[in-house]
């Protein structure tokens, strides 16, 4: 897990310090587009980078209007907080990959297909919309 401190000046007669104001958990948050193949490896499918093994809190998004519906995990065994397919007709394909979370899938105009093997961690949970 990421974390992003965020900190405050205080100025008192002693001088300047730093005090911590709180933690924050960064998710990896990678946007699929399709825009050059069907691999996850290339960034060029992603706004946000391809994703890659151990980044924690890991977000893949597949939103509606994508160019390629079908994708392949050629990275292999990567750990998926959430996964979100949106309207359309995703085929998930590829590398076995790990759930620590959601998938969230919406069905209300078409089905979405995710043929890899899942390992599901936690409290892994799938949610359909539609």
């Amino acid at each position: 897990m990421a974390l992003n401190l965020s900190l405050r000046k205080i100025r008192h007669s002693g001088g300047t310090v730093l005090e911590t104001l709180e933690a924050r958990r960064l998710l990896a948050v990678h946007i699929w587009s399709g825009a050059a193949d069907g691999n996850w490896s290339n960034p060029a499918n992603w706004t946000g980078g391809a994703p890659t093994i151990g980044e924690s809190d890991l977000e893949l998004k597949f939103p509606d209007g994508s160019a390629r519906l079908t994708s392949f995990n050629d990275i292999g065994d990567l750990t998926i907080r959430r996964l979100e397919l949106g309207q359309g007709e995703y085929q998930i394909k590829g590398q076995p990959f790990s759930l620590d979370g959601t998938i969230t899938a919406d069905l209300r105009q078409k089905s979405q297909r995710v043929f890899n093997p899942i390992r599901l961690l936690g409290n892994s949970r799938v949610e359909t919309v539609g």
